[in-house]
């Protein structure tokens, strides 16, 4: 789940997270399908994220190749299949299904324009596409990585994802007074009223469905029972000891021990008056203000 969690469209995080339900539902449903293991999943999603056709072929744990849309496809199919079968191809799982199935046609028949408005990257590939045509420049231009990370700006006034809903070149899932009324108002369905009518919590825990069974000797010590454990003992150095590290050998006489300083290790090639330099340098942040596009 953390893969695209800079998503900043509401369709494009409804598309995620109802794909990834129903994937868990069918394995909950022991549903059989062919075993798409990626042999290396973080160099597999790095190939797949460096191209806009889906049609890269990543290596499975079972040494056969297959490309993101065979894989995608696969999936859904089996989807599909599974939410006619049980009968819940109804509301946001029927809108999930036809998003999920237009993405993978507008992927492979080439034609972004089927999902221009719903899917994030293609919205802000084809934001950049028009910037550089528009100013003649290339990919690798200054300006585009500025574009790039603009269009995750969550500010509402500098981001431009937010200037495209403004303008409606983004579509939504529910609207801002829904937003605001989800804060203080949890839906019907929410487990948290059906908890406390079947379990009252104890002082110091939350409402629960369940419950530890067994003698009350066996169960563990929860937030609500204090201190269960002591603090290990540690033995203490006797007043005035300094740490053996910071001490050095000679003792001045008829005093204690003098402390000094840890030495500092040095790096090849480099002073210590170099050595602190860097480290000053490495303590500071810079900030450098986005300039308007």
């Amino acid at each position: 789940m953390i893969v695209g969690d800079s998503n900043m469209s509401e369709t494009t995080m409804l598309l995620k997270v109802g794909a990834t339900d129903l994937v868990l539902r069918m394995i909950e449903a022991g549903t059989v399908m062919r075993d798409l293991t990626l042999e290396n999943p973080i160099r597999a999603i790095r190939e797949v994220s460096h191209d806009i056709t889906g049609r890269r072929k990543v290596r499975l744990a079972s040494g056969r190749e297959a490309s993101a849309l065979e894989v995608q496809q696969e999936y859904y199919e089996k989807a599909v299949d599974f939410c006619e079968r049980r009968g819940i191809r109804t509301g946001t799982v029927e809108r999930v299904l036809e998003l999920w199935g237009r993405s993978l046609e507008a992927i492979r028949d080439e034609n972004l324009d089927l999902i221009s408005t719903e899917i994030d990257w293609v919205m802000k590939y084809q934001l950049i596409e028009r910037y550089r045509a528009k100013n003649n420049i290339t990919m690798s231009h200054p300006r585009v990585a500025q574009i790039d990370l603009a269009y995750h700006d969550i500010h509402r006034r500098r981001g431009l994802y937010y200037l495209l809903e403004k303008r409606g070149q983004a579509a939504r899932v529910c609207n801002d007074l829904k937003i605001f009324e989800g804060k203080s108002v949890p839906p019907a369905d929410h487990p948290g009223p059906a908890a406390r009518r079947f379990h009252p919590p104890c002082p110091g825990t939350a409402p629960g469905f369940h419950r530890r069974l067994g003698a009350p000797q066996a169960q563990r010590p929860g937030a609500a029972d204090g201190v269960v454990q002591r603090p290990l003992p540690v033995r203490r150095r006797p007043g005035g000891e300094a740490h053996r590290r910071n001490v050095s050998a000679r003792r001045p006489a008829g005093g204690r021990p003098r402390r000094v300083v840890p030495r500092v290790p040095r790096t090849r090639g480099t002073t210590v008056s170099d050595g602190v330099d860097r480290r000053e340098t490495a303590r500071r942040v810079t900030h450098t203000a986005q300039r308007p596009l």
